[in-house]
């Protein structure tokens, strides 16, 4: 199957993965808290319309968009600021991908109910585990990795 052309604002991409490549490049050059100008912030502005709940995110007026951590993870994401002075984040994955299936929704959702014991046990297999480095051996790989 051919790769498909996204175009986002005056934006032109060849596929979907050279889309979400430019986004989150401008996404992790800059520290958090940092609030976009100039061509980067016309283009994340263009992303965020591209979103499926565009209306919604944008609410009220667009004040700035800043990167900062996600409200219910600790990834990077950006974050629109409202003219009323609230925030909401939107993820790249969504302004180009759209919403998820009925199933991946699920399956998130599923996911999300185990994040929390899941992440205790990995802590607790590093912290019996680990060498001088604060690195386990991957059961699969057999490489020294960290825990994140």
């Amino acid at each position: 199957m051919p790769k498909k052309p996204v175009v986002i604002g005056e934006l032109r991409f060849s596929a979907k993965g050279e889309a979400k490549s430019h986004f989150t490049d401008i996404l992790n050059k800059h520290p958090l808290g940092t609030e976009l100008q100039g061509d980067e912030f016309d283009n994340v502005m263009a992303l965020l319309l591209c979103h499926p709940k565009a209306n919604d995110k944008i609410a009220s007026g667009v004040k700035s968009i800043k990167i900062d951590q996600g409200f219910y993870s600790l990834n990077r994401c950006f974050h629109v600021v409202r003219v009323d002075g609230s925030i909401e984040d939107f993820s790249i994955g969504k302004c180009i991908d759209g919403e998820h299936s009925p199933f991946h929704r699920f399956c998130i959702a599923c996911r999300r109910t185990v994040e929390a014991e899941l992440r205790a046990k990995k802590a607790k297999y590093f912290e019996d585990n680990r060498d001088k480095d604060g690195k386990v051996v991957c059961p699969m790989t057999k490489e020294k990795i960290t825990f994140e």
